[in-house]
Protein backbone atom coordinates (compact mmCIF):
# COMPACT_ATOMS: atom_id res chain seq x y z
CA UNK A 1 0.00 0.00 0.00
CA UNK A 2 1.47 3.50 -0.52
CA UNK A 3 0.02 6.64 1.19
CA UNK A 4 0.48 9.96 -0.16
CA UNK A 5 -0.31 12.83 3.29
CA UNK A 6 -0.21 16.23 1.49
CA UNK A 7 2.13 18.61 3.99
CA UNK A 8 2.45 21.95 4.58
CA UNK A 9 4.78 23.52 7.03
CA UNK A 10 6.21 26.84 7.95
CA UNK A 11 4.97 30.83 6.98
CA UNK A 12 3.67 32.40 4.10
CA UNK A 13 3.95 35.77 3.55
CA UNK A 14 1.01 35.77 1.01
CA UNK A 15 2.13 34.33 -1.72
CA UNK A 16 1.39 31.58 -2.43
CA UNK A 17 -0.97 30.77 0.51
CA UNK A 18 -2.52 33.25 2.51
CA UNK A 19 -0.61 34.95 5.09
CA UNK A 20 0.43 32.70 8.33
CA UNK A 21 2.03 29.71 9.85
CA UNK A 22 1.13 26.40 8.59
CA UNK A 23 1.28 23.29 10.24
CA UNK A 24 0.92 19.61 9.38
CA UNK A 25 1.30 16.29 11.50
CA UNK A 26 1.39 13.16 10.49
CA UNK A 27 -0.30 9.80 12.62
CA UNK A 28 0.12 6.18 11.44
CA UNK A 29 -1.25 3.06 12.98
CA UNK A 30 -0.75 -0.46 12.35
CA UNK A 31 -4.07 -1.98 13.25
CA UNK A 32 -2.66 -5.67 12.52
CA UNK A 33 -1.66 -8.44 14.80
CA UNK A 34 1.55 -8.34 13.10
CA UNK A 35 4.83 -6.04 12.51
CA UNK A 36 4.86 -3.92 9.64
CA UNK A 37 7.57 -2.34 8.16
CA UNK A 38 7.26 1.09 6.61
CA UNK A 39 9.08 2.88 4.34
CA UNK A 40 8.84 6.88 4.25
CA UNK A 41 9.58 9.35 1.95
CA UNK A 42 9.46 12.96 1.26
CA UNK A 43 8.27 14.55 -2.09
CA UNK A 44 8.64 18.66 -2.40
CA UNK A 45 6.57 20.29 -5.08
CA UNK A 46 8.23 22.04 -7.10
CA UNK A 47 7.05 25.57 -8.38
CA UNK A 48 5.24 26.41 -11.77
CA UNK A 49 5.19 23.10 -13.79
CA UNK A 50 8.36 21.10 -12.36
CA UNK A 51 8.49 18.73 -10.22
CA UNK A 52 10.72 18.58 -6.88
CA UNK A 53 13.06 16.66 -4.90
CA UNK A 54 12.08 13.43 -3.50
CA UNK A 55 14.24 12.36 -0.17
CA UNK A 56 15.47 8.78 -0.14
CA UNK A 57 12.82 6.16 1.84
CA UNK A 58 13.83 5.51 5.14
CA UNK A 59 12.47 2.49 7.41
CA UNK A 60 10.50 2.34 10.12
CA UNK A 61 8.78 -0.22 12.09
CA UNK A 62 5.14 -0.76 14.09
CA UNK A 63 4.60 -3.58 16.12
CA UNK A 64 1.47 -5.00 16.67
CA UNK A 65 -1.46 -1.80 17.78
CA UNK A 66 1.38 0.73 17.73
CA UNK A 67 1.45 4.19 15.95
CA UNK A 68 3.98 6.89 15.50
CA UNK A 69 3.70 10.43 14.84
CA UNK A 70 5.80 13.14 13.18
CA UNK A 71 4.81 17.03 12.41
CA UNK A 72 6.92 19.75 10.25
CA UNK A 73 10.37 19.31 12.59
CA UNK A 74 10.79 15.75 11.45
CA UNK A 75 9.20 16.27 7.57
CA UNK A 76 12.09 19.67 7.31
CA UNK A 77 14.49 17.39 8.50
CA UNK A 78 13.35 14.33 5.93
CA UNK A 79 13.29 16.97 3.10
CA UNK A 80 16.61 18.90 3.85
CA UNK A 81 14.37 21.90 4.06
CA UNK A 82 14.88 23.78 6.74
CA UNK A 83 13.44 27.34 6.58
CA UNK A 84 10.75 28.87 4.16
CA UNK A 85 7.22 27.51 3.57
CA UNK A 86 7.70 23.92 2.56
CA UNK A 87 4.92 21.67 0.34
CA UNK A 88 4.60 18.35 -0.89
CA UNK A 89 4.01 14.99 0.35
CA UNK A 90 5.25 12.36 3.04
CA UNK A 91 5.03 9.27 0.89
CA UNK A 92 4.31 5.86 3.16
CA UNK A 93 4.82 2.47 1.77
CA UNK A 94 3.68 -0.61 3.49
CA UNK A 95 3.49 -4.42 2.41
CA UNK A 96 -0.31 -4.28 4.89
CA UNK A 97 -2.87 -1.80 5.39
CA UNK A 98 -2.69 1.10 7.98
CA UNK A 99 -4.60 3.85 9.54
CA UNK A 100 -3.15 6.90 8.65
CA UNK A 101 -4.56 10.66 9.27
CA UNK A 102 -2.74 13.91 8.70
CA UNK A 103 -3.87 17.09 11.29
CA UNK A 104 -3.39 20.41 9.32
CA UNK A 105 -3.50 23.55 11.01
CA UNK A 106 -2.97 27.79 10.08
CA UNK A 107 -2.08 30.08 12.35
CA UNK A 108 -2.33 34.03 12.26
CA UNK A 109 0.63 36.19 12.64
CA UNK A 110 -0.76 36.87 16.38
CA UNK A 111 0.44 32.47 16.74
CA UNK A 112 -3.11 31.69 17.36
CA UNK A 113 -5.10 29.06 15.95
CA UNK A 114 -7.61 30.13 13.09
CA UNK A 115 -8.25 26.91 11.45
CA UNK A 116 -8.05 23.10 11.94
CA UNK A 117 -8.50 20.49 9.51
CA UNK A 118 -8.00 16.63 10.19
CA UNK A 119 -7.68 14.07 7.10
CA UNK A 120 -7.98 10.24 7.13
CA UNK A 121 -5.52 9.68 4.26
CA UNK A 122 -6.39 6.74 1.78
CA UNK A 123 -4.34 3.90 0.57
CA UNK A 124 -3.51 2.37 -2.80
CA UNK A 125 -2.20 -1.19 -3.55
Amino acid sequence: MQYAVNVVCGRSTGTPLARGAYFTGVQVYNPAHEPCLLRIAFAHAGDGLRGGHVSPFETAELGPGEALAFDCPEIREAAGVRDGLLRGFVVIESAMELDVVAVHTVANTDGDATAARMERVSGRP
